[in-house]
Parts: structure tokens; sequence; C-alpha cells
């Protein structure tokens, strides 16, 4: 961690903020000298982070409970046939209209830290896509490796039950609403409101409520992983357009765009390659060329991945105890375990 950083935070530091981000930080670490402990704003961040708990429980809940109701409502009115478009529905009506609006009464009482807002270049918003898209790659392998492995092969990935049925919908609801809504509850919400006692603790903990929230083995890895980089990015530019185009263009690759060109292929047995086949092979070479670039950048860049210290910064160590050890947030630990276990072994 740096020393503090006037430039990132609004008034009452008066000092002038740079014209660009991000500033030129050097490779090696800086050492940096211990943070005293504040009792008055130890005792208020756990206020906080257990209202923050709170709010994350209560959207499950109502999420969860709403949803099932919904889905016995849609396969009703179904007759039994799947319809993409209602099973979306019923999946995002739950969360939209009642979970996110009880995530938002309890959250809004928790102040938000007002910053400055940083641009980014065009390449630099290539190379953030990068890293998110090798991060989503190789998080999606140990998802798929790790379920099998505890699973012996049984389980099944929940989003397939959906998504493939109908690209339109998923462009809808897969492409549009769901990063949107996420993006605003784990990003905007969650660390414009706790980043004040520590930016690393606060990303830390948007990034596991984001993979949590998702209830599966098969998403959590590059959830996690995808929630540290947008959390960062959020943290270092205060906009949240960087982090919702990213994760646009991820969930359009992996709901639209895969789906699309897998269905060119030939379904005969014949050696020869057709025109689709070329085109899933330049695809996949696609794929694969732009996961090892987004590898590469991140080993590059792992030394200037830096936090600043923030108004009211707590120690490190304080700040994981009081973002996880609270009554609140451990509830919500445990039922997205079990309804993770529900997805892996029901």
């Amino acid at each position: 961690m740096t020393s503090p950083n006037p430039h990132m935070y609004a008034p009452p530091q008066p000092v002038q903020p740079p014209t660009s981000w991000p500033m030129h930080l050097p490779r090696a670490r800086r050492p940096r000298a211990p943070i005293p402990y504040n009792r008055q704003a130890a005792a208020t961040a756990r206020r906080r982070y257990a209202r923050a708990g709170a709010a994350l429980l209560a959207m499950l809940v109502c999420y969860v409970g709403f949803a099932i109701a919904a889905q016995q409502i849609i396969v009703d009115i179904a007759g039994g046939q799947h319809n993409a478009w209602l099973a979306y529905l019923a999946n995002d009506i739950p969360l939209v209209c009642i979970g996110v609006p009880v995530f938002f009464g309890i959250i809004s009482t928790v102040p938000s830290l007002a910053s400055r807002r940083f641009d980014l270049t065009g390449g630099q918003f290539f190379r953030y896509l990068l890293m998110a898209f090798a991060i989503t790659y190789v998080g999606n392998l140990v998802g798929l490796t790790v379920t099998a492995l505890l699973s012996g092969g049984t389980s099944t990935n929940p989003i397939d039950e959906t998504i493939g049925a109908n690209p339109w919908a998923d462009l809808v609801f897969a492409v549009l609403i769901g990063p949107v809504v996420e993006e605003w509850v784990f990003r905007k919400q969650l660390l414009s409101r706790l980043r004040t006692y520590g930016e690393k603790v606060a990303i830390l903990f948007s990034a596991l409520a984001f993979a949590l929230f998702h209830a599966n083995l098969y998403q959590f890895f590059y959830a996690f992983g995808l929630g540290l980089l947008l959390g960062y990015l959020f943290v270092r530019t205060n906009q949240l357009k960087y982090t919702i185009a990213i994760h646009v263009l991820i969930n359009f690759n992996g709901s639209v765009l895969s789906l699309t060109v897998l269905s060119l292929g030939s379904d005969d047995s014949s050696s020869e390659l057709t025109s689709g086949d070329l085109v899933i092979i330049a695809y996949a070479l696609l794929v694969l060329a732009a996961a090892i670039s987004g590898l590469v950048l991140l080993w590059r860049n792992r030394f200037r991945f830096t936090a600043y210290l923030t108004p009211q910064q707590l120690p490190q160590e304080w700040g994981g105890h009081f973002a996880i050890a609270n009554a609140p947030m451990i509830v919500f630990i445990v039922l997205t375990g079990l309804l993770t276990l529900l997805s892996l072994y029901g």
C-alpha cells in the first residue's frame, strides 16, 4: 500500500488532482508505515460492514424466496414447456424489483465517499478488457474442474438451463440487464460506501460477495477474479461505465457470440472442413490469444496494482476482520454456501 494520496478523494483535501490516470507508478513495492488503530473509526467500520452484510443477506433472501415462487408460476403459465423469456423474467424480476430495492434501502444508510473521476484511454480500456477475459477464461476452467471433481461429473451448470435457448433473450437479460444491475450493486454501492476504511479490504469484500451471490462453483472462481479486477478499476476511475462495458462484453462473448460461432460447425462426420468449421477454429485461436495476452498483462502489471490510504484507513488485518466477522455477513456466507452445495449435489 502506498502513502496517502490526496488526489483521489473529495475535499476537505485541497490539493489539485492530476489531469490524467493512471499515474506512472514504480514497479517495486514501497515500504509502508504501520497504520495506527483508531478505535472510533473501527467501531464505525464494524457497524457499516455489518450493515452491508445485512443488505446483501436481505437481497439474497428476497431474491431466492420470490424467485422460487415466480418459477412455479412460470411453470404453470408455460404448461411445462421451457420458455427462455419467461425463465429470465422469473429469475430477474424478483432480483431487480424486490431484492435490489431492499438492498438499497439498507445500504443507503451507509454514507458514500465522494471521489474524483478519472478517464481511461482506449488502449487502457482494451488492456483491462484483455485481463478480464483472461481471468474469466482461467476461472471458468478452474470452476469446471473443481465442480467435476467434487460432483463426480454429475453436476450440471445452472446457467446452461437458460442460456442458449433464445439468443435475443440472452442478449437482453444476460448481456445487458445482468451486468448493469450487478455492477451497480457490487461495485458502485458497496465500494463507494466501504472504501473509506481501506481499498484492499473493500475490493476483496465486494469480489467475495459477488462470487458467493452466484451460488455455484461453476461461476465462483471467475466471478471472484473478475470482481477483484473490476473493483480495482472502479476505485481507480470512480466510473461505473468502464466496469459495465467490460462486464457486458464478457457476458456477450460467453452467452451469445460463442454459442453463435459453435452453431456454425458441421454436423456430419465428413473429414472436410466447412467454412463454419474454419470460423470456429479462427474463433478458438482468437480466444486463446486473448487469454494469453491478458495473463501476460496481469503478470507484467502485478506490481502496478496499488491501493491508496483512505481518509479512515484501518489496519488491513482489522479491516478484514470487520468485513467478514459480523453476524449478517456470516449468515450470508452460510446461506450462499448451502445454495452452492445444493447446486452441486441437488
